[in-house]
């Protein structure tokens, strides 16, 4: 059997060869959450970024398509990289990334951001942390929680155009149920009415209930 071996001078340069491309592959680590997170401050506040504080995510479809794009170029950045000029630590960071690009990218190809109503979940996630970061930081959390209550009926609009693109199947019905709600809740702790979030347009989707749905959840408050 034959075995090819480097040449002296390529063995030198295999050092410099795999420390390259380490750091090409950090870089394009970096690049790609830095650039995430300044586009996505809900999830940078999620990690511990100050920077998306008092902020939602952008819930309309040239937004996802923005970021599908650079899923895909993510993508083949990372399958230009050897995995063996990685450290182990490097390969298990190399393995998480594409698959959750991967996973990521099917989603938005499945359509899941029309099928998959949570923009009032997030909302009430948001103002959870909050609420829950005021036991340690009052004034700071108090500031956070008006402004998410300030973003949250064009937050809802946005989340809610995005579901009705699909032919109304069940989880439509749910979603325009909770947006209906979700308005009167955050109006009520704002002072304003419902009519200015959400009921033009889901009088629109044929919603002749929304008069009777606010009457029911105007009983709650933020206070």
């Amino acid at each position: 059997m034959r075995i090819a071996l480097a040449s002296p001078s390529q063995r030198d340069k295999l050092p410099a060869l795999m420390n390259s491309v380490s750091k090409a592959f950090e870089k394009l680590l970096d690049d790609y959450f830095n650039d995430f997170y300044a586009n996505h401050p809900a999830d940078a506040t999620y990690v511990g970024l100050t920077s998306g504080e008092g902020q939602f995510n952008e819930a309309t479809l040239p937004a996802l398509r923005r970021q599908h794009r650079r899923r895909q170029a993510a993508l083949a950045k990372l399958d230009t990289i050897a995995p063996s000029a990685l450290s182990n630590e490097q390969n298990l960071d190399r393995l998480a990334f594409r698959a959750r690009l991967l996973r990521e990218c099917e989603d938005f190809e499945w359509g899941r951001h029309m099928l998959d109503p949570n923009g009032l979940d997030e909302v009430l996630d948001c103002l959870l942390r909050e609420m829950q970061r005021g036991e340690m930081e009052p004034n700071r959390a108090a500031k956070n929680i008006r402004n998410l209550l300030s973003g949250a009926p064009l937050y809802l609009t946005q989340a809610a155009k995005l579901s009705i693109k699909v032919s109304k199947p069940i989880c439509f019905y749910f979603f325009i149920d909770s947006c209906k709600g979700a308005a009167s809740i955050v109006f009520k702790s704002s002072g304003n009415k419902l009519s200015m979030c959400q009921t033009n347009w889901l009088s629109s989707q044929g919603s002749s209930s929304v008069s009777s749905s606010s009457s029911s959840c105007c009983s709650w408050s933020w206070s």
